[in-house]
């Protein structure tokens, strides 16, 4: 054979070796990034000789760490150890801010998760009284009638603090003395969790502040109606607080645990959550 003659392997034997795609390797050398040593011009095979696999070792480690194609040729070049080691530092620095960001959003995934089976086993419509942890919010100040002032609202938040698109984790506040306008009901801001928001803005003064939902004990009640049709589920809340001799604290805080985006009430496809501090600890 002629790679035994050579001393070279050819494309399959390497991809054997290093448990690696022949077409991977075709686009390795497609790129310059790993080039055969030698290429038979009648069989077209190609031939590879074992001084290159420290290289080819190097690119798969790049490759593993995250890094793409058109980064790790610009990489492997390096004509020095030291732009190699700015180079690897500069990757690490933002695989730092990927673990960071994933952290946050697997923490968002988990508390979702919990609520929303928490929420899913609460008899719906039936007023409970529950402990809820401290949670850490940032608050868009705004009073909001109908979905298309919502929408409006909700993107000047989202723009505001660089929210990402695909948050669906932005609850709404409600006043309980001042809950209509013009037989609307009126929220008196939304929110979000505070390490949700990347920052926030200097010259939005009172419209953008960070709050603190207490924790304690708070009045709940689950239910599958849209925003403007909550105001009998928010009405019955409060009086059974009131029933109970206990004193509101605060704002009503509303939550869309679940929704399919369904622009009716479909059973089973949405699910709010309120909620309101009754016995602060």
């Amino acid at each position: 054979m002629e790679s035994e003659k050579s001393g070279l392997l050819k494309i399959g034997e390497v991809s054997e070796l290093f448990n690696i795609s022949v077409p991977a390797l075709r686009l390795y050398e497609k790129l310059g990034l790993f080039t055969p040593v030698m290429v038979n011009e009648t069989t077209g095979y190609r031939f590879y000789d074992h001084i290159q696999f420290d290289r080819l070792r190097m690119i798969i480690f790049l490759k593993d760490v995250g890094l793409p194609l058109k980064e790790i040729r610009n990489i492997i070049n390096v004509p020095n150890s030291e732009e190699y080691i700015q180079a690897l530092e500069s990757n690490r620095d933002l695989l730092e801010k990927r673990i960071r960001e994933d952290t946050v959003r697997k923490k968002y995934l988990d508390e979702k998760i919990g609520n929303l089976r928490m929420t899913n086993n609460l008899p719906v419509s039936r007023v409970l009284f529950l402990h809820f942890p401290e949670l850490r919010v940032v608050r868009y100040n705004k009073s909001i009638v109908n979905g298309r002032d919502h929408e409006l609202a909700l993107l000047d938040f989202m723009k505001s603090c660089r929210l990402s698109p695909n948050i669906c984790n932005i609850g709404q506040l409600f006043d309980p003395a001042h809950l209509v306008i013009n037989n609307d009901i009126v929220s008196c801001a939304m929110y979000t969790r505070e390490e949700l928001c990347e920052v926030i803005p200097p010259n939005m003064g009172d419209r953008v502040q960070h709050d603190v939902f207490p924790e304690g004990i708070y009045a709940t009640m689950s239910y599958r109606r849209h925003t403007e049709h909550s105001l009998p589920f928010i009405n019955k809340l409060l009086n059974e607080v009131k029933r109970h001799s206990f004193t509101p604290h605060g704002s009503i805080i509303r939550t869309v645990e679940f929704s399919t985006g369904c622009t009716d009430d479909q059973e089973d496809a949405y699910l709010a959550c309120i909620r309101i501090l009754v016995k602060p600890f």
